[in-house]
C-alpha cells in the first residue's frame, strides 16, 4: 500500500500498521531508535502485540521480532 504522508510508527497499533503496509514492505531499520546509521529491510511477518502492548513484526535479517517504532518508511 502507498501512503502519502510518513506515518508516526510510535504511535501506531499492530493493527493499524497491518491495514496500511503488506507483508514484505520496505523500511529503514534502525538498531537503535533515533541514531544515524540504519539498515534496509523488509517485513516477514504481519504486526502483533507483545504481552505488555508493544507492536512489533519480523524483519529480513534478524532473528525474532523488533519493536516497529524502530522502522521508517522511505
Amino acid at each position: 500500500m502507498t501512503i502519502s504522508a510518513p506515518v508516526n510508527m510510535q504511535r501506531l497499533s499492530a493493527a493499524g500498521f497491518n491495514q496500511l503496509f503488506d507483508v514484505g514492505s520496505s523500511f529503514k531499520y534502525y538498531a537503535i531508535k533515533n541514531s544515524p546509521g540504519f539498515t534496509w529491510v523488509n517485513t516477514r511477518s504481519q504486526a502483533w502485540e507483545l504481552g505488555c502492548g508493544e507492536p512489533v513484526v519480523k524483519i529480513s535479517g534478524c532473528t525474532g521480532c523488533i519493536a516497529i517504532s524502530h522502522l521508517k518508511e522511505e
